[in-house]
């Protein structure tokens, strides 16, 4: 929007996790969890398409930032989870 006099608008129709997305001259770059499987998807500015730009082969973490995009657009960095579980102490173990 121009700022200082500018009106907000909606140009997603979805809602984007915190730290799952990046904002580059063009476009965003975005996690898109309306699949099945997460994909990473484009909303370019100019057009307003989304267009799918890979789609993930494992479970992505969503607890944490874990996304980020080159400021050329030619990398990309999203972390996906090989194995999740649990962590235990066991205190006094002989």
């Amino acid at each position: 929007m121009p700022l200082p006099s500018g009106k907000e608008a909606r140009i997603l129709p979805l809602r984007l996790d915190w730290g799952q997305w990046a904002v580059l001259n063009r476009g965003i770059y975005f996690v898109d969890r309306g699949h099945s499987n997460p994909t990473i998807s484009y909303f370019e500015f100019a057009t307003g398409r989304i267009s799918k730009v890979a789609a993930a082969e494992k479970s992505l973490t969503f607890e944490t930032p874990a996304f980020d995009v080159s400021a050329d657009g030619r990398s990309l960095l999203f972390v996906q989870l090989e194995k999740a579980g649990d962590i235990m102490l066991v205190e006094n173990f002989r």
